[in-house]
């Protein structure tokens, strides 16, 4: 709930085709939501090019009411993942990676110049045993795409249909071929350029398990690391220690 004497209009409500279980704004641009659906998919919105269109509409039907109660404006995704391509059950948590930090198409993690670029790359976790890696220059495309012709597309039959994740790292337990069912993450960037970039998760079996996502720039082997019996229920809320960064 918004203060009493707060005038700020609320944010615009996100529709979606299912239910949403997990969201993150960008953290360098925050009319830009990503979030995860029941199906597994990934779907975005702009806030901006919501604002901008309510403003339009409002100016051609000269509606002069503030923003906000009955006048609240609806913000439409404007991508949706390819489902064949996307989770296998619900995603669980996003991660939103460094603009410095980049995903490759295989898999290799590159630091670039910190140049303070908006964030493009984000990470979504479920109980499917995967992490997929995501682009959103590449949904862009994905919807530039739909928009052409059918002779254009028939001269790029090469290209994918639809938003696919950039890259896709599957799971499984180090002792077995049993897939980690993930429900919340901690995603580290360590200071130290060479060494790995790690994923620490909590699973719906209570266990606390550290993820290696390669040292960035080398093919060094990923994967599920360690494995901790924590809870003998479903754990749900990892936190980082203010006091010890690297106590998860």
């Amino acid at each position: 709930m918004r203060p009493a004497a707060s005038r700020a209009p609320p944010p615009a409500p996100r529709q979606a085709p299912g239910d949403v279980y997990s969201f993150r704004f960008c953290p360098s641009n925050p009319d830009i939501v990503v979030a995860g659906v029941a199906s597994g998919q990934v779907i975005a919105w702009n806030l901006a090019d919501a604002r901008a269109q309510a403003a339009e509409t409002k100016m051609i039907t000269g509606d002069a009411q503030e923003e906000g109660g009955s006048n609240t404006i609806a913000a439409q995704p404007f991508v949706l993942s390819a489902i064949d391509q996307s989770h296998r059950r619900t995603i669980t948590d996003i991660q939103w990676l460094p603009s410095w930090l980049d995903m490759s198409e295989k898999g290799k993690l590159t630091r670039k110049p910190d140049t303070g670029a908006e964030q493009q790359q984000f990470l979504t976790v479920s109980a499917d045993g995967q992490v997929l890696f995501w682009d959103l220059q590449k949904a862009l495309q994905a919807v530039a795409d739909e928009q052409k012709t059918k002779d254009e597309k028939e001269k790029e039959k090469s290209r994918k249909e639809g938003w696919w994740p950039t890259h896709k790292v599957a799971l499984t337990h180090p002792d077995s071929s049993v897939e980690p069912s993930c429900v919340h993450v901690i995603f580290d960037v360590p200071d130290d350029a060479e060494a790995a970039c790690r994923l620490f998760s909590v699973t719906e079996e209570g266990e606390i398990i550290s993820i290696d996502l390669s040292n960035p720039g080398t093919d060094s082997q990923r994967g599920v690391r360690s494995v901790i019996a924590g809870h003998h229920s479903p754990s749900c809320a990892p936190q980082r220690s203010p006091p010890v960064p690297d106590v998860q």
